[in-house]
């Protein structure tokens, strides 16, 4: 077989040997990085239950060390009459967080009386007290970010994605011009550094600072390492590798991070611990090689075949030099391609011919509302009547079968339809959690439903949005569609603080967003099963004359039929009619005869 691409190269050395196994096996930390640096505020800056303190309650009752105060009502806590109750959408009533009795509590316990619903309440006057036997104490609790300051969590959340938007300009770039390991191992020792620093950050500013830092690595933290990964694996593998690893390395780690925040119970060690999988970045240069594509764009022809090599060996693949000599040749054409392409096609081309125009927009919005939703419904986790760390758990666990179902609606349903009833039943399940906030479990359980649907809708669009933009513009396309990705979710902090005020807008609002996201989807073209556009006056044709109901489990069916119904014919004429002669019938080639003025002209086409 002669190298006619990358892809014929890894068939000689080997495209799914120890080597690439090796590879999915290194990808596994990265995983863990990227839980870490997604997940982990949700842990850093968990908010305990909390409600005012009453210092001269305590100095009646001969409470010394009110920091192992148990929760109101409880044995050890305060009296559950001491404390305000505030009435919850669904009619059940918790003890207040941020109002007091407008009382003096050492006078009333004197008279004998006791406060009740009718006496005056006040904000908090000493600040809070927090129950550390449920939870943990966070930088939430050390700083009092709680009532009046409970936006500054989430506003540290949304300044992490402000910096994840910046990183992706700033280390895209560098990916492109300096390699996509440099930026590997860079955006990995920058979260480890940040990670660490966030336990000891002792102020809201130094907190901001940290969290804008760890945002500048996300997406490049794992998507270099993902990007290379695929790189060195046949094409016949590489769907099964794009989303089995992750379906299971990221459930891992999204089981395991719960977890170890309960066993440390203490929000400084996790900062740390929790960035230790970073380290593998310091060895990464003798582990992971560079990008073999990229290599090949920037001339480095020498360096890439060392690789190659390198593969073959560890694969135990004999490789003829003839294969080398091919490669080396078609490397050249490939590097004079790329060069030609990055200065013929600019990011303004996204939006020069209606249609893909049209598509862009659609693309961008609709990836803006996955991201946020996703975002939203990780966040609003908090808010549930449940404890964090059963909640997280359990919800990560959905990841491996949304992905896992993913694989196979995307190939059966299609692209287009699979995201439009995932986004779709999302916001379904959001608008019934909405309805039933009276019963807690309930409440539970229709969250991680919503959870597992806008799992499958981002994990279809990761693959959409690649398939969809023409490979001329396809690297700027979707870094254009991420980053604004990125910046939409902002709103998802902000859609979890929503339910300081009621518990079902945060729902209400993800149902909303998540219809949009679906009527989106129907408006899209189908990708599955097609040739896919390869510039941008291409792409103005796509899907021009698809049926709006296209599935590609129909579509196969109706060719089943149609290829069934053609043998049958051709069985039916082939016993009706014996004269046919070999020369007739030479190979797989059919003879035509056409006339064409005046003169017999014999075409001879492959059937």
């Amino acid at each position: 077989m002669r190298v006619a691409d990358f892809d014929d190269v890894l068939e000689h050395v080997g495209g799914f040997g120890r080597y690439q196994k090796r590879l999915i096996v290194l990808a596994l930390p990265f995983n863990l990085v990227l839980t870490a640096v997604y997940f982990g505020h949700s842990f850093v800056a968990l908010t305990p239950r909390h409600w005012c303190a009453l210092p001269e309650l305590e100095a009646e009752l001969n409470i010394s060390d009110p920091s192992d105060l148990h929760y109101v009502g409880e044995e050890g806590g305060y009296p559950s009459w001491a404390v305000p109750f505030d009435t919850l959408d669904g009619g059940n009533t918790k003890p207040s967080q941020c109002t007091q009795y407008k009382v003096n509590f050492t006078q009333v316990l004197q008279s004998g009386g006791f406060p009740n619903n009718s006496w005056p309440t006040e904000p908090c006057r000493h600040g809070w007290r927090y129950d550390l036997h449920h939870d943990y104490a966070t930088i939430v609790s050390e700083q009092d970010w709680v009532c009046g300051e409970s936006w500054k969590p989430n506003l540290a959340q949304s300044i992490f994605f402000l910096g994840s938007a910046l990183g992706s300009v700033i280390l895209g770039w560098l990916g492109d011009h300096k390699g996509r390991l440099p930026v590997l191992v860079i955006s990995n020792v920058i979260a480890f550094v940040s990670g660490v620093a966030t336990a000891f950050t002792n102020g809201f500013v130094s907190f901001l600072i940290a969290r804008f830092c760890i945002g500048l690595t996300y997406n490049n933290s794992f998507m270099m390492m993902y990007i290379i990964m695929l790189e060195y694996v046949s094409p016949a593998k590489r769907s099964m590798v794009a989303n089995l690893p992750i379906a299971i390395f990221l459930t891992f780690g999204l089981v395991a991070l719960p977890g170890l925040a309960y066993l440390l119970w203490s929000w400084r060690l996790f900062s740390i611990l929790s960035s230790l999988p970073m380290c593998i970045a310091f060895l990464a240069p003798w582990l992971i090689p560079e990008s073999g594509r990229w290599l090949l764009a920037q001339g480095r022809v020498a360096e890439a075949e060392k690789i190659l090599r390198t593969i073959a060996s560890v694969n135990g693949r004999p490789i003829e030099e003839r294969v080398f000599t091919e490669f080396r040749a078609y490397s050249k054409q490939f590097a004079e391609a790329s060069s030609k392409e990055q200065r013929s096609h600019n990011f303004i081309e996204l939006f020069s011919t209606p249609v893909l125009r049209r598509r862009v927009i659609l693309l961008t919005f609709l990836w803006m509302l996955m991201t946020v939703c996703y975002d939203g419904h990780v966040r609003n986790l908090g808010n549930l009547d449940y404890s964090l760390y059963v909640t997280f758990a359990l919800t990560g666990l959905l990841e491996l079968p949304a992905d896992l179902l993913t694989i196979f609606t995307l190939d059966y349903l299609g692209r287009r339809w699979t995201n439009f009833l995932a986004m779709g039943l999302g916001a379904f399940f959001s608008l019934i959690a909405a309805a039933v906030q009276s019963s807690p479990l309930a409440v539970v359980i229709l969250a991680g439903c919503g959870r597992f649907c806008i799992t499958m809708a981002m994990n279809t669009g990761l693959q959409y949005c690649v398939e969809l933009l023409p490979t001329q513009l396809r690297g700027q396309g979707v870094n254009f569609v991420h980053i604004a990705g990125h910046f939409s979710t902002f709103g998802g902090p902000l859609i979890a603080y929503l339910g300081e005020f009621s518990a079902l807008l945060p729902f209400l609002l993800l149902g909303l967003l998540g219809s949009v996201g679906g009527a989106i989807s129907l408006m899209l073209p189908e990708t599955a099963n097609e040739n896919l556009p390869e510039t941008a006056e291409e792409s103005e044709n796509f899907g021009a004359d698809q049926p709006f109901c296209l599935m590609p489990c129909w579509e196969k069916r109706k060719l089943e039929q149609k290829q069934e119904l053609e043998a049958s014919r051709s069985q039916a004429e082939g016993m009706s009619n014996k004269s046919f002669t070999s020369e007739e019938n030479i190979g797989e080639q059919q003879v035509e005869r056409r006339v064409s003025n005046g003169v017999v002209i014999d075409y001879h086409s492959s059937i």
